[in-house]
């Protein structure tokens, strides 16, 4: 979970967010140097994080609309844009790539991570900052009943959150999804404990254990 804002004052701001915000643990702030920064610059470093975060969807924002996009000139936006890239890169530097995307079509078919069950297939990729479960893989409909209750609850926050959708009486990921394990993701996918790093397997039928751990 994310929030992104900004404020002329950044420790009182943050200040009044302890206050009146329970999900968050750390703060990142980024300033200029030379004090260079007006309203309209802020204004517009938010409007466009908030919306990048969104596309990127790496993490929940808890910011519920974008904001709107101040007026700013051509040059401006120019520089502001090479700002930007800079708080990208520091962000992800400092283990919170809010705005990295993730790009299907960098990884080989080799290196592609595939779990299959009972009717049901699953395409993958081990990264950063955990597992990722590509649009268009499918998920069980049903859990088992000795299914650990955080699994079933997350099956359930999916389907509500429409990350996973019925279509035709199977269950499909609608968009790509971010497991912090890739047993927490072959769980969820097949209604049951597993072990992830054993059932997830690259086209070869290499395990992702002797792929990454041996």
């Amino acid at each position: 979970m994310v929030y992104i804002g900004e404020a002329e004052d950044c420790l009182d701001r943050i200040k009044q967010h302890n206050r009146s915000k329970e999900f968050w643990n750390y703060a990142v702030v980024m300033v200029s140097k030379i004090s260079a920064f007006t309203k309209s610059h802020a204004k517009y470093l938010e409007h466009i994080a908030v919306a990048e975060a969104k596309e990127a969807n790496r993490f929940d924002t808890e910011n519920t609309i974008i904001p709107s996009k101040p007026f700013v000139t051509e040059s401006m936006e120019a520089d502001l844009l090479d700002s930007f890239d800079t708080v990208k890169i520091l962000l992800s530097t400092l283990g919170f790539p809010v705005f990295d995307r993730i790009n299907r079509e960098t990884i080989t078919h080799k290196e592609l991570l595939s779990l299959r069950g009972d009717n049901v297939y699953a395409e993958g990729d081990l990264i950063d900052d955990g597992f990722v479960v590509f649009k268009g893989s499918g998920l069980k409909a049903n859990n088992t009943p000795s299914c650990h209750d955080y699994l079933i609850n997350l099956r359930n926050k999916l389907i509500e959150d429409q990350i996973v959708v019925n279509l035709d009486g199977a269950y499909k990921f609608a968009q790509d999804y971010v497991f912090n394990s890739p047993s927490t993701a072959g769980g969820v996918i097949l209604g049951r404990s597993t072990n992830g790093w054993t059932k997830w397997k690259n086209k070869n039928g290499i395990t992702l254990d002797a792929l990454k751990r041996k």
